[in-house]
């Protein structure tokens, strides 16, 4: 009977590391590289930088972001967009400079 429990536990850490396993290949952090077919929502992207809604469609405006629409929302490749972020500069009162 002891065994027979022991062998559950070591069947559930074992669930449990591979869950976590496969949480943390979910999870990018910004320091390293991104899948490259990975996309990001508006709503990630507007609080990745940290601005509000209107912000966002003035960016898309001046062509700082440009997003990819599937039935009628906006998606962006995550690569791209931490790339942004690298590359953004803040002028005086804020806001990123003209892309090239």
């Amino acid at each position: 009977m002891m065994k027979r429990k022991i062998n559950q536990l070591i069947e559930t850490v074992a669930t449990m590391k591979d869950l976590l396993e496969q949480i943390s290949a979910v999870l990018v952090p910004t320091d390293t590289p991104v899948q490259q077919h990975a996309l990001m929502t508006a709503k990630e992207v507007q609080h990745l930088f940290g601005i509000v809604h209107s912000t966002y469609y003035r960016w898309i405006e001046r062509g700082y972001l440009k997003p990819i629409i599937l039935g009628g929302k906006h998606y962006y490749q995550a690569k791209d967009i931490y790339l942004l972020l690298e590359k953004r500069k803040y002028r005086e009162r804020g806001g990123m400079e003209q892309a090239p």
